[in-house]
């Protein structure tokens, strides 16, 4: 039986060619690296000022706006929607407010802030990721609204102020087995601020988005 023998593979070839292949892994891995961060800058330079695409409110996509735009688009929103009105009732009492009234709408300042703020962090990992993400897939925001509450206090305060009761204690008194004063109890009652305001808030959710 022949036998074959493999000739023997010296060892500086295998280091020279350890040695290429890790210098070319690095000048690769510069490469990407030089790369992508041109690209990231160039894309940040393109959109300076400017919404990344993807980034939606209320499925309006705001991408290439800028913090004028959207500031504008929900104050229009807010002026369409200024006749829309509330009636607040308590038994025989109520009391009828426009949105204009109590400034309801859109919080356009904090929508805008937001919009602007996707993929503007100190973080550059965190805003490649936001930037892929809202690229790719898109980055839905939630609705933000406001009011003024000094103001609605003031529409309802002739109402509140009915609707309002302290506790009455019962005074049951007698002298020479005689009732001598008699009342009733009576229980206090409070309008739930925060309550109130939530169901304010749940109903901007219907109106405004519909």
């Amino acid at each position: 039986m022949a036998s074959v023998f493999f000739p023997k593979i010296k060892k500086k070839h295998i280091k020279h060619a350890s040695r290429v292949f890790l210098w070319f892994s690095i000048g690769a891995v510069l490469s990407l690296f030089l790369i992508s961060s041109f690209s990231y800058f160039a894309f940040q330079n393109y959109y300076k000022g400017k919404v990344y695409p993807g980034v939606r409110i209320n499925r309006i996509d705001f991408g290439k706006k800028t913090a004028a735009d959207v500031n504008s688009y929900f104050l229009q929103k807010n002026k369409d929607a200024s006749d829309i009105t509330f009636v607040f009732s308590y038994q025989e009492n109520s009391a009828t407010i426009s949105a204009k009234d109590i400034e309801f709408g859109y919080d356009n300042k904090l929508l805008t802030e937001q919009a602007m703020s996707i993929g503007r962090s100190a973080d550059p990992f965190s805003n490649v990721s936001l930037i892929l993400q809202a690229y790719t897939n898109g980055i839905e925001l939630s609705p933000a609204y406001k009011f003024s509450q000094d103001k609605l206090d003031e529409k309802l305060d002739p109402v509140i102020k009915i609707i309002n009761k302290k506790p009455v204690e019962a005074i049951f008194n007698f002298e020479n087995e005689r009732v001598k004063a008699f009342r009733a109890s009576e229980d206090g009652q409070e309008v739930n601020k925060d309550e109130l305001n939530q169901q304010i808030l749940a109903k901007a959710r219907l109106i405004l988005i519909a």
